[in-house]
């Protein structure tokens, strides 16, 4: 027996990589104040994922798909507790293992970006912000994720079985990169591989910067809902109803509410704002046109659901507070909270992006929050 060289750094390196920056993208998720880390760690992932799949047809031996052992896999199984067997590089279980993590990695990577585009209106996928009935990217990112998390745990119990069980230095393998061989089995990265790892290094770098600058096409674009708009309908909007107070995007509301709202301008929630009749005649057809029922957003879907709950005199409530897209939202924070400048229809408070209708995690203004006291 002899102590052989069958796995390079840029295994070893790849493997901690997936290792830290999943492990810290699944815990980001849960914390609003880390949610644009979960992004940028998650594009990483997916990135070096990517790179992985690569290297699986143009990398050193034992790292290529082609080497790996695929026969055998239900006899494996059925006599893994009962004979010893020692495999050069990925055994049966870690060969499918891997393949599958590498199809999951995928999935989870593309619909996170396809999720956060339809859910909170960022990143390459922005547009879908209005076609958010298309699919529901939001649950495929979740479920791919916690599959490709389950596969890493049975992986991880495999791979402790084996040392511990087993006693093979597998696991140590990953570490050092050398295992004990019947024959000297040495790998050695050819310069071609070599280039290849270094154009990528490269590459992650200027990549890592640029997901850094606010207007990246990855992560920085912000769906603008004004592109759908009237232009000069809009500004008449904005001059004049966001002269007292922000301009709420004209989606988060039902025809019904609109025409209440605006058939009672005299008394504004107390105060007179009261328009010429041509204004209002514009602002109202502006209203009647990009109002929530004409828009395929999340507000709409949970508006009908809203909706079908409220009687008949209901049906036009002009509070935004009473939907349940709101309360949802809102459900886990104290009642303190809307005191004061932050009050539960001030909006942009506490969402910077408010006026544009998209309310994500990332845009929240926590220095807000920090410094109410309870």
């Amino acid at each position: 027996m002899t102590k052989s060289y069958i796995y390079t750094l840029v295994n070893r390196l790849g493997h901690l990589y997936f290792i830290i920056l999943f492990a810290l993208a699944y815990i980001f998720a849960n914390f609003n104040t880390l949610f644009s880390w979960h992004n940028v760690l998650g594009v990483l992932f997916l990135l070096g994922i990517c790179f992985r799949i690569f290297w699986g047809f143009i990398g050193t031996k034992y790292s290529r798909f082609k080497d790996f052992e695929y026969k055998g896999i239900l006899a494996y199984f059925l006599f893994y507790f009962k004979e010893k067997r020692i495999f050069i590089s990925h055994n049966p279980a870690s060969s499918f293992a891997i393949i599958l993590m590498l199809f999951l990695g995928v999935l989870a990577g593309f619909s996170g970006l396809l999720a956060y585009g339809s859910d909170q209106g960022g990143g390459i996928f922005a547009t879908l912000y209005f076609h958010y009935s298309l699919f529901d990217f939001k649950t495929l990112h979740k479920l791919s994720v916690n599959c490709l998390l389950a596969v890493i745990l049975v992986h991880i119990l495999g791979a402790l079985l084996d040392k511990f069980y087993h006693k093979n230095d597998t696991l140590n393998s990953m570490i050092s990169g050398y295992k004990i061989t019947k024959d000297k089995q040495n790998v050695r990265l050819n310069t071609f591989q070599k280039v290849v790892c270094m154009i990528y290094l490269l590459l992650l770098f200027l990549f890592v910067w640029y997901l850094f600058y606010p207007k990246n096409v990855v992560l920085g674009l912000k769906f603008k809902p004004d592109v759908f708009y009237e232009k000069n309908a809009f500004k008449l909007y904005q001059k004049e109803c966001g002269s007292c107070h922000f301009d709420y995007p004209p989606f988060l509301l039902t025809l019904n509410a609109w025409e209440k709202i605006m058939d009672n301008l005299e008394n504004h929630y107390g105060t007179d704002a009261s328009l010429d009749e041509e204004d209002k005649e514009q602002i109202l057809a502006f209203l009647k046109q990009n109002n929530a029922l004409n828009f395929d957003t999340k507000f709409r879907k949970s508006l009908k659901e809203t909706l079908n709950e409220f009687s008949k005199e209901e049906n036009s409530t002009i509070s935004i507070t009473k939907y349940a897209f709101y309360k949802k939202a809102h459900q886990n924070l104290p009642f303190q909270i809307f005191q004061g400048k932050l009050k539960k229809e001030n909006c942009i408070a506490c969402h910077k992006d408010a006026s544009g209708g998209t309310f994500g995690k990332e845009s929240l203004n926590f220095k807000a929050l920090e410094n109410l006291k309870f």
